[in-house]
């Protein structure tokens, strides 16, 4: 009579495959996860740069001095570039002689992996202005 108690080598290579097969799987979504998270974070970050020049804009109460200014040197100033090759535009989509004026605020920035706004890396938010 033979003692049958153990593992056969194929039984331990199946459970070695599955646990090995397991663990890539935790590790891939680990780096999805962690990609997912800091694409989440960059773009709560140029949404907030977004509108702190908005705020500035509106609280200067004067399309004069909004149309006057550069606002990409204004938030290099303001030190709001603080992503990859980040950029804030401002333009004017109706025209800046409209009433009231319409600002679309762009704001771009590259990721890691180099991908830009034309991959999606970009906020842009639009107001309107009134002169007071």
């Amino acid at each position: 009579m033979s003692d049958t108690r153990g593992f056969t080598l194929v039984e331990v290579l199946i459970a070695a495959l599955v646990l090995g097969f397991a663990l890539g799987c935790s590790f891939y979504l680990f780096a999805k996860c962690s990609q997912a998270i800091e694409a989440s974070t960059n773009t709560s970050v140029a949404l907030n740069h977004a509108e702190t020049v908005v705020e500035e804009m509106r609280a200067r109460n004067d399309v004069s001095s909004v149309l006057g200014e550069s606002w990409s040197t204004w938030a290099a100033n303001e030190e709001l570039n603080t992503l990859d090759n980040e950029s804030v535009q401002v333009t004017y989509p109706s025209g800046t002689s409209a009433e009231p004026l319409e600002v679309l605020v762009s704001v771009e920035w590259e990721d890691d992996s180099g991908r830009s706004r034309e991959d999606g890396r970009g906020v842009q938010l639009v107001t309107f202005l009134v002169d007071h």
